[in-house]
């Protein structure tokens, strides 16, 4: 069992806490859990990874680092009578995956040091061969005790806990879950499609994110999903999918994730994440219609570049030659929305100074892509 001691300073202000008749060392405190649960990723530990907090009024809460609504936490502190409680906060950065806190015992020193000990018990196995602490995740767990004022010996000077990790084998007679396989990923015109092996699941979900970052329970990062699909039974049964949606160009990694209600802890039940696989998405193929509208009672010229179809911000440039034999050219963009539309921009240049017959040609990434000559001068 590996034992980890945290020490933080006291948020200061605040009633001091009533006191007993005896002083004596290391008195029991009277305490029970509040909740414990998964920080936020808003959470900021310090330097060493973990930090302890004690708030003795509803005031403390709400300031410094021990600010709820800071921290993300679903704890309401105004459900707490301050008058008789106060509030004892651990956190713990990493990951929470396989973890769960439990407060074993308070007590407090005639000093004025609270010391709580806390238990992360594991019940998954796959997690409990190293504590939980993991620098690349930020954030972690959390456990809240609500403290008996009256069982306090003398005010809260320092603050100090003692972490065990203790692992907690899984029965003889249970079975992790096997993941299910995906085989392959395709497309067609944008809608996207799969092929699996997850034989027995009761509900699966395919994933398409945008990065290939992922959780401590091996899904994606929510804020890097772009679609999702949920398959019905006849899919899951015949081993492929196909979306009815359309994906935007680009490049997507793939995940499913499956379950099996009627099987659980027995040899061959199929459960959580599938292997990763990567879905290129090519843009649709695209054609460009340029046209000049000449305007000789304001002496301007209406350029303009007509995109099909175009779903993004397509910056352009069209250039000219002057009757001088210099060369001229301006830039702008057609901003697109959708992949299924089309999209155009308009441009206006003077007249003064052009061919009689100018010939315009439209550039996208230095690449010419549509001309066009007009008459310039009134014939």
């Amino acid at each position: 069992m590996l034992l980890l001691a945290i020490s933080a300073l006291l948020l200061t202000g605040g009633a001091a806490a009533l006191s007993r008749p005896t002083a004596d060392p290391h008195q029991p405190v009277s305490f029970w859990e509040k909740e414990s649960g998964d920080m936020s990723s808003s959470f900021h530990p310090r330097h060493d990874g973990n930090r302890v907090f004690y708030a003795r009024s509803l005031k403390q809460t709400r300031k410094g680092a021990f600010r709820f609504t800071a921290l993300g936490l679903p704890y309401n502190a105004v459900d707490v009578d301050f008058k008789k409680y106060g509030v004892l906060g651990v956190f713990y950065k990493g990951h929470s995956a396989g973890f769960i806190p439990e407060a074993q015992s308070v007590e407090e020193s005639a000093a004025g040091n609270l010391s709580a000990t806390i238990t992360l018990g594991c019940y998954n196995a796959t997690y409990c061969a190293t504590p939980p602490y993991d620098p690349s995740h930020p954030w972690g767990i959390y456990v809240l005790l609500l403290i008996e004022k009256r069982s306090l010996v003398a005010p809260i000077k320092t603050l100090s806990v003692t972490t065990a990790f203790g692992s907690a084998p899984a029965p003889p007679d249970f079975f992790p879950p096997k993941p299910p396989t995906l085989l392959t990923v395709g497309q067609q015109s944008r809608h996207p499609s799969a092929t699996f092996s997850m034989p027995g699941a009761d509900e699966a979900t395919i994933y398409f994110a945008s990065k290939r970052d992922r959780a401590s329970d091996g899904g994606f990062l929510r804020k890097n999903i772009q679609e999702l699909g949920l398959l019905g039974t006849v899919e899951i049964r015949r081993g492929s999918w196909s979306f009815e949606e359309q994906l935007d160009p680009g490049i997507y990694y793939v995940m499913m994730d499956a379950v099996d209600y009627d099987c659980m802890g027995q040899p061959g039940c199929i459960g959580g994440y599938s292997n990763m696989l990567t879905l290129a998405v090519p843009k649709p193929s695209q054609t460009y219609r340029g046209s000049v509208v000449v305007l000789q009672s304001v002496q301007i010229v209406s350029l303009t570049l007509h995109v099909t179809p175009l779903g993004e911000k397509l910056p352009y440039t069209v250039c000219w030659q002057l009757a001088s034999g210099k060369r001229r050219c301006v830039s702008g963009a057609v901003a697109g929305y959708s992949w299924n539309s089309s999209a155009d921009d308009q441009l206006r240049v003077r007249l003064r100074g052009m061919m009689a017959r100018t010939k315009f040609t439209w550039y996208v990434h230095s690449h010419a892509v549509v001309s066009k000559t007009a008459n310039t001068v009134r014939g």
